[in-house]
């Protein structure tokens, strides 16, 4: 059966460790139009960090951000929020004062509906803007929080030690409902617990395009791709994935370096 629909994740499933699509990915998955087959980004990214990639890929489909956080739409040159799962605000108020008070080398930024806030161009900060190309809105994150921004996610950079150590400080308060996780060397993410990839493809296919997970595919390479693999009727593992997640789903394709994404379109929807 050939899906009706194709979710992917971006950073280490669609594109390379260059942030670079590839002239292959693009190519086939243009050509997906002409099937009728909507092809939906997904990420733990921004909307912002997002749409160069919409852009490129010339869509106009909804896509998921924050890990699920934000269902959006790009629309006459704007963000449409279809839905958003924001942060307790006290659990905001509580990590803020954590972080400040126990670890401050560590570069605190909080996301908010498109937005990303910082309170100073720390070395955390620029380097977020070397990745992803954006510069963040400067103030005062306490007075933001008070003012009760809804925030979709909360951002921690620094020393891999030091962060590693923050986790296990903020995961000890069992009062804590938030999702507490590490995305990478350097980064710790706070964000809802209900703002899952999962949860948010569920969203999508049964309020926006009415049809059955088995008639949809997917592909990722994390652990946050992990619970949207297996929720679809085909889930793809990137080759670059780590081998539990490669284990535990039927299909797998190359690697996001040999545009494991182009390929897995070209086997299972284009048929060639």
């Amino acid at each position: 059966m050939i899906p009706k629909l194709i979710f992917s994740d971006i950073d280490g499933t669609l594109i390379n460790s260059g942030d670079e699509l590839s002239k292959e990915n693009i190519e086939t998955i243009k050509k997906l139009s002409s099937k009728d087959i909507p092809f939906i980004l997904v990420s733990a990214r921004s909307p912002e960090e997002m749409i160069d990639y919409y852009h490129c890929l010339e869509l106009n489909t909804p896509f998921i951000s924050y890990n699920g956080g934000i269902i959006s739409k790009y629309e006459h040159n704007r963000f449409k929020i279809i839905s958003d799962i924001c942060i307790d605000p006290k659990e905001t108020e509580f990590v803020y004062e954590i972080i400040r008070t126990r670890f401050p080398t560590i570069s605190l930024s909080l996301y908010s509906n498109t937005k990303w806030y910082a309170s100073k161009l720390d070395k955390g900060v620029q380097y977020q803007k070397e990745l992803n190309g954006l510069s963040p809105v400067i103030m005062d994150l306490k007075e933001l929080i008070q003012t009760g921004a809804p925030i979709h996610k909360i951002m921690m950079i620094g020393k891999t030690d030091v962060i590693i150590e923050a986790e296990k400080i903020l995961k000890k308060n069992t009062h804590l409902t938030s999702s507490i996780h590490r995305s990478g060397a350097y980064h710790l993410e706070v964000t809802n617990k209900k703002a899952t990839k999962k949860n948010a493809v569920k969203f999508i296919i049964e309020q926006l395009y009415n049809i059955d997970a088995n008639q949809v595919m997917a592909m990722g390479d994390n652990y946050n791709d992990w619970g949207m693999l297996k929720y679809v009727g085909l889930g793809v593992a990137m080759g670059n994935a780590p081998q539990e997640i490669r284990d535990s789903v039927k299909f797998s394709t190359d690697t996001c370096i040999n545009n494991g994404v182009a390929q897995a379109i070209e086997r299972f929807v284009l048929r060639r």
